[in-house]
């Protein structure tokens, strides 16, 4: 957005709002800063666009080069002014900047500065339905010019938790930078902000069509919206063409490729089977993709952003229904076939769970395994993605049977899960010594992550423990490093297993070299003044460690 050699029709003398105006729509912050800007000359206005609605203009900021400033005017219902901003610096909306141009467009017309408002000579009413119309006009699928943000489609499909294969859609805002490209950091964009009176002047006629048919394909469906919004059946193929043919959606991240429509591709549905001992509807694609449980099914190949139909030999209808199943334990893929085989029939029915063979019973006291690792969560308030992350210290507690691990998670007094040799186990707990495990947990500080309400758990974090954070979910990285310096070996020492993820932050290392210390005297050439250096240090793995700046910090 670059105004300095546009054209635009003369500035009028008039303009449609005061001073007042400007005082309610910035915060005190953004006010003060552009009103300095303004008295040291940083603001200039240089036009109008042609309905006379939306002033131009730049700023000089922080940076080498100026910003470039857009500003709608529209009139409120009971008298005023209101403003919708653009502006290319890193807050965008509603900054300094905007501002600052607006005070210099009063200071350029001084004729306005009287404290009475202009006169009117229609209704409020009439000049809502006005704007309203002149929206409609400028509801194209082209941005113009001014309209520096994008509203993108970031797709998706769940991996865990009960939303497992659910195609999933999640609608971003992203800045356009001045070379053209999308600013990395995105915000939320809720489907209902499109069903305002007045929607954001970013949204195009195509998202106002995808936005009402999302809003359809909620009725009935599931309710979590914090993932993002469900794609299924019919109606997800028809939202996902739509979205497609915006040229604006993409897979996973704003940063992901750009989806295009590719050829269709054949696929073979089959069942997987978990370590969880439960068997799971997966599609073989020909050419490979990620498979989107849509009637008809279809691909997306994250490696050319293309994607497509896929033909499965089934009615579409079936084929999405049986990839929308649950996962089945052995008992339930025997109902599964008991009741839709005979219905089915023929090719249909041998898309359905296999059966399996009995599970073998395993007993006995089990070992605990605990694993510390770290996940960067979003904090439990957000629900906007380009929000920063943070590190969270976590410790997961699973039980081994026979080296068949069953995670505390798991609910199930007789879970039928995946042998390391294959086949299924029919794991026969012990409730006592799991319940023991957890009381040791417990007393060592570790508590359920959850019960501190500070970060957004996915599915499978659900029931992983931490110790205390801050109040902004900071993690104490020195309680951190003695619960692995001292108190988790006396748990490897009453038997438990104590694993820690290869990319955990924090790591101890045990070294049986002695510590070296160097004192180094020096004299200073100005005052002939002598003082000493002290170096410590540690001999390891071939090179010298110093622990200097380590008792600095404890001192």
């Amino acid at each position: 957005m670059s105004f300095a050699r546009t054209a635009f029709p003369a500035l009028s003398p008039v303009l449609p709002f005061l001073i007042d105006d400007i005082v309610c729509a910035f915060s005190r912050s953004a006010l003060d800063k552009g009103r300095a800007y303004q008295r040291e000359g940083r603001a200039r206005v240089v036009g109008r666009s042609a309905n006379g609605r939306t002033l131009f203009g730049t700023v000089r900021g922080s940076q080498r080069l100026p910003y470039n400033v857009a500003i709608s005017v529209t009139h409120r219902e009971r008298g005023g002014a209101a403003f919708d901003t653009n502006c290319d610096c890193p807050v965008g909306l509603d900054c300094k900047h905007a501002a600052a141009l607006l005070l210099q467009a009063l200071a350029d017309a001084p004729a306005l500065q009287s404290p009475s408002p202009p006169q009117r000579r229609i209704s409020p009413e009439v000049t809502a339905w006005l704007e309203r119309v002149e929206a409609t006009e400028r509801r194209g699928d082209d941005y113009p010019p001014e309209i520096r943000h994008r509203l993108l489609y970031l797709l998706s499909v769940s991996e865990a938790g009960a939303a497992a294969g659910r195609v999933l859609v999640t609608c971003v805002t992203a800045r356009l930078l001045k070379d053209g490209s999308l600013s990395p950091d995105v915000k939320r964009y809720g489907v209902d902000a499109a069903f305002n009176p007045k929607p954001a002047k970013h949204l195009r006629a195509a998202d106002l069509a995808i936005f009402r048919r999302l809003a359809l394909a909620r009725a009935g469906s599931w309710s979590d919206r914090t993932m993002g919004e469900v794609l299924a059946g019919e109606l997800g193929v028809e939202v996902f063409s739509l979205m497609l043919a915006t040229g604006r959606c993409h897979w996973q991240e704003a940063t992901g490729p750009v989806l295009a429509v590719g050829e269709p591709r054949s696929a073979t549905l089959g069942w997987t089977l978990g370590a969880d001992g439960r068997q799971r509807a997966t599609l073989a694609i020909e050419g490979g993709g990620v498979g989107l449980a849509l009637a008809p099914p279809w691909y997306v190949d994250p490696f050319s952003g293309l994607c497509g139909p896929l033909a499965t030999g089934l009615a579409d209808g079936l084929a999405a229904a049986l990839l929308a199943a649950p996962p089945l334990d052995r008992e339930e893929a025997a109902e599964v076939r008991a009741r839709l085989g005979p219905r089915l029939g023929g090719t249909a029915a041998g898309a359905l769970p296999p059966a399996l063979a009995p599970a073998r019973s395993v007993g006995g006291p089990p070992v605990p395994r605990l694993l510390v690792h770290s996940r960067r969560l979003l904090p439990v308030y957000s629900w906007d993605p380009g929000r920063k992350t943070q590190a969270v210290h976590l410790a997961r507690l699973s039980f081994l049977y026979e080296r068949v691990s069953v995670d505390a998670s798991d609910a199930r007094d007789r879970p039928e899960l995946l042998a390391p040799e294959g086949g299924l186990v029919a794991i026969l707990r012990d409730r006592g010594a799991e319940h023991a495990a957890f009381a040791s947990l417990q007393d060592l500080g570790l508590r359920d992550a959850t019960s501190f309400h500070r970060w957004r758990l996915p599915a499978d974090c659900a029931r992983d423990r931490t110790l205390t954070p801050s109040l902004e979910g900071e993690v104490d990285e020195d309680e951190w490093l003695e619960l692995l310096a001292h108190k988790l070996p006396r748990l490897r020492a009453a038997g438990w297993q104590i694993d820690v993820a290869e990319d955990f932050p924090l790591r101890l290392v045990a070294t049986g070299a002695a510590i070296e210390a160097e004192i180094e005297t020096v004299t200073a050439a100005d005052s002939g003044i002598d003082w000493f250096e002290l170096h410590l240090g540690v001999p390891m793995d071939g090179a010298r460690v110093d622990l200097t700046p380590a008792l600095l910090s404890i001192l």
